[in-house]
């Protein structure tokens, strides 16, 4: 059989990715289907001279119960700490970073204070202040653990990541130091070294973005920042993958080769050394292993006199990631890197044949063969240039179907932003390479200041043609619902139909339809987001305990709250990068609780808000005070008024009641009425038009709740914690709806009075 290790490993992928995408209800069918099948395969004459056949299910077969055993033995173990307070004791296992405030920490426990539940996990902790503790110091204290699931989850688990929380304030911390050290920790002492060169080196403005590009690590790069490289299509170059290992290889197997004399086997062995340490830099995540597994193959199949076959190695690197951690496949740097790889491999030759092949004269005169020579002596060169153009093409188009089925986003001047930095990102990476080299030599650190120049310079450019571009119309624009099937059928049968259309006819036929449907999607899909632009839409985000809403219109949006977890604010953040320009119209902020206003002082640091309406100035604290004040307009009221406030926002009358003991946001959307209620609201005190809603939207079961009628409910809360309560209550007969880990809910409202709701990420519903 040609190429095992790529069937296997593909196959094994697949089977993964199917599973989390249909749900793992599915499971246990798939494993007695395939199973059945594999040994069906092994009697019949006709399929066991198939061996594609018998290693595609031998790995489905593979994946689900590799799959099944792994949620059992770790997954499952974990949910019982979900929302439950408990006493660890854990190492700290990587660098801590802050964000919003907050100071995150990795930590690998060794003890946990729980019953039934494995005591060897890893899990990122957030708290108020950074702790006196470096990596591998050992803590102890008490954790609150968040009710994560879904795709969040799935995305955590494939970084090692099983549980999320944060430390409880006013608890006893522990922290002891450790003499002897692990040799990872070494590798964090490295990283953490580039850090503080290149924030020493670069201002703050350059420096996020360069801790990005030499780390993948996006931790200080803001909401709008990430937005922006998103929507100009270039986000790949702040994510480690195999981009940073071709630039790291080369530049190494160069130096060696000149500097040392080496023959090129041995210089690829010294290369295959400085990937792993570079993917133990960047912290082993699933997209710089898949590049670094694929490579280390390359290399060692170089340094043994052998040809390597890059699909064998790129199914080989998928197969061995994924049997480690089957929830890789969740992680979507994993497979974007898998399928612009695949992409590069399996059509970039042939793409740059041809666009070499227009350049070749053609006829046999004089200055014909005179051009002929002159080609044939520049050939590598052509090819070179013409690579240049169809790498990016070729990435973009198989990562293409991915990025609109997982993010329901596309960039159209992806290939242009590509085409304008691919050089410049090359170039600067190759840089910040020597400037750190230099740096840690501190011999040869005198030689730093013309590689500063030249990287300021160029991370400079990069941002500015990534500015300019996200500007354009239309740019980073989203994929409608409807179209998304369009896409994946797309996917399967242009695949299905070019495996059998053997004739190059064929074939082109099959290349004209398939550009008409990719036509099709983006012309329909624009013309359907134009469509829904004067539509006003209301959102209400996953942001775990605690309500966030967000009216739009256009490009005009209200914050009617910004409550949730501490660990969600990048969703609010990304959601009004997507929907805002540099604005926002309006902000209420009731009360200053985590379920109301969590987020404010990020919302206002990043965002210039026009309008602030708030409650009750003396319990504002300094900073997120100063921030309100400096708005353009404040509108400062008192609770316990007994009266109904209103301000006009996006076509929309917003009222608010606002007492001691009731906090509560009313307002009509084109016939549909809204309610917003926080757990503290006594229902009873609400005014009488304030009781009967179309959807009221809650964070968890309010005092005499039986005073208020609603058809639909929004609960900003996991099933498991209200479900009970809310069925015993007057709400019971309601149609429910939760986001805390299952995802955003958006309600649209159209011209002809009727809304739509439904979650924004689960496209298959």
């Amino acid at each position: 059989m040609k190429r095992p290790l790529a069937v296997i490993g593909f196959s094994y992928s697949a089977a993964l990715l199917a599973a989390f995408l249909f749900g793992f209800v599915h499971i246990i069918a798939a494993v007695i289907i395939s199973g059945t099948l594999f040994v069906i395969s092994l009697f019949l004459p006709l399929v066991r001279k198939l061996p594609y056949v018998k290693a595609v299910l031998f790995s489905v077969l593979a994946a689900m119960t590799v799959l099944y055993f792994y949620n059992i033995a770790y997954v499952e173990r974990t949910d019982v700490l979900m929302e439950n307070e408990v006493h660890i004791r854990a190492e700290i296992c990587d660098l801590p970073y802050e964000q919003n405030n907050r100071v995150y920490y990795t930590l690998k426990t060794t003890q946990i204070d729980f019953p039934d539940c494995p005591q060897n996990i890893k899990l990122r902790v957030s708290s108020a202040k950074a702790l006196r503790a470096e990596p591998y110091d050992v803590v102890d204290f008490t954790v609150k653990i968040y009710s994560r699931s879904g795709s969040q989850r799935y995305s955590d688990i494939a970084r090692g990541i099983m549980l999320r929380g944060s430390i409880v304030q006013g608890e006893s911390i522990k922290i002891e130091k450790q003499d002897t050290k692990p040799l990872y920790y070494y590798a964090v002492c490295i990283r953490k070294r580039i850090f503080d060169i290149i924030d020493m080196d670069f201002p703050k403005e350059l420096s996020p973005f360069m801790k990005a590009l030499i780390t993948g690590e996006k931790s200080s790069l803001s909401g709008e920042e990430l937005a922006v490289f998103r929507n100009a299509g270039i986000m790949h170059i702040i994510a480690a993958s195999g981009f940073h290992l071709a630039v790291l290889t080369g530049m190494i197997s160069a130096v060696i080769m000149f500097l040392l004399k080496c023959r090129r086997n041995t210089a690829s062995l010294i290369c295959a050394v400085f990937v792993f340490i570079y993917m133990a830099v960047v912290g082993f995540t699933p997209s710089i292993m898949r590049a670094g597994i694929m490579t280390i193959i390359l290399l060692l199949g170089s340094f043994a006199f052998r040809k390597s076959d890059s699909l064998n190695s790129l199914g080989a690197a998928c197969l061995v990631i994924c049997f480690i951690d089957p929830y890789a496949v969740c992680d979507a740097g994993f497979l974007l890197s898998v399928l612009a790889t695949f992409g590069i491999i399996v059509l970039e030759p042939k793409l740059t044949g041809r666009l070499t092949e227009l350049f070749q004269p053609k006829g046999s005169d004089k200055t014909t063969l005179r051009r002929t020579r002159f080609f044939v002596r520049h050939k590598r060169g052509i090819e070179s240039a013409a690579a240049f153009v169809t790498v990016p093409v070729c990435a973009i188009i198989f990562t293409y179907p991915v990025t609109v089925i997982c993010f329901r986003y596309f960039a159209p001047y992806s290939l242009l932003t590509n085409l304008l930095t691919s050089f410049a990102a090359s170039l600067l990476l190759s840089m910040l390479f020597i400037l750190v080299i230099l740096q840690v030599s501190v011999i040869f650190s005198f030689l730093k200041f013309p590689f500063i120049i030249l990287c300021g310079l160029l991370g400079k450019y990069i941002i500015s043609v990534a500015g300019l571009i996200a500007g354009l119309p239309y740019s980073g624009m989203k994929a409608s619902y409807e179209y998304v099937p369009v896409v994946i059928a797309l996917v399967f049968a242009v695949t299905a139909v070019y495996r059998f259309a053997m004739k190059n006819r064929k074939r082109r036929t099959l290349s004209v339809m398939t550009a008409a449907a990719f036509l099709f999607f983006t012309v329909g899909s624009s013309i359907d987001t134009a469509a829904k632009a004067d539509s006003k839409k209301v959102s209400v985000l996953d942001t775990g305990s605690g309500i966030s809403v967000i009216l739009s219109k256009n490009n005009d949006s209200a914050v009617l709250s910004c409550g949730g977890s501490y660990d969600k604010i990048n969703e609010i953040i990304t959601y009004l990068s997507d929907t805002s320009e540099s604005e926002i119209r309006y902000m209420l902020l009731t009360d200053t609780s985590a379920e109301c206003s969590a987020y404010a002082e990020n919302i206002l640091k990043s965002y210039n808000v026009r309008t602030v309406q708030a409650y009750d100035e003396d319990k504002y604290y300094d900073r997120l005070h100063s921030l309100v004040m400096g708005s353009e307009e404040v509108i400062m009221s008192e609770s316990g008024t007994k009266k109904t406030e209103s301000f006009i926002c996006c076509g929309t009358e917003i009222e608010i009641y606002k007492t001691d003991k009731c906090n509560a946001v009313r307002f009509d959307t084109d016939g549909t009425v809204y309610l917003i209620c926080h757990r503290k609201t006594d229902c009873s005190q609400l005014p009488v038009d304030f009781r009967k809603a179309d959807v009221m939207i809650i964070d968890g079961i309010s005092e005499n709740m039986e005073c208020v009628s609603a058809s639909n409910v929004i609960i900003s809360d996991s099933p498991a914690e209200l479900e009970n309560d809310i069925e015993g209550s007057e709400l019971g007969s309601a149609e429910l709806y939760y986001t805390a880990g299952y995802g955003n809910i958006g309600i649209r409202h159209y011209g002809d009075g009727h809304i739509s709701i439904r979650r924004e990420n689960d496209w298959l519903n």
